[in-house]
């Protein structure tokens, strides 16, 4: 699953130099997922949710930071919910998100 969101823009100054500030993250899909009995190793977190509630910190406290001025962030491998429960509403209310989900609502996993 995908997620893009993006802040509203700042206005447009004349003669003014404008620089697009990104951030783009396609995190493994490993990082999500608990390990199953007999589940190889390499298809899944054999610490989770070490990697999951960290990506979440790190989202939540970068989406929030106003000193990077982010225009536009690209999180792929996220959905929705995963980015804002770190950051409560105030991620919501900040960010305007459009989503994809590849494979349909239940993803490649229906």
């Amino acid at each position: 699953e995908s997620v893009s969101v993006a802040a509203p823009s700042a206005p447009h100054v004349q003669g003014a130099t404008s620089t697009l500030s990104v951030l783009q993250w396609n995190a493994h899909g490993q990082c999500f997922l608990p390990c199953l009995p007999g589940q190889q190793e390499d298809r899944c977190d054999t610490r989770f949710p070490i990697c999951r509630d960290g990506a979440r910190r790190f989202l939540a406290d970068t989406l929030q930071n106003a000193s990077l001025d982010l225009d536009f962030a690209a999180l792929e491998g996220f959905n929705l919910d995963m980015v804002t429960d770190g950051g409560g509403g105030a991620l919501r209310e900040r960010w305007a998100n459009l989503t994809h989900v590849c494979g349909g609502g239940g993803g490649a996993r229906q």
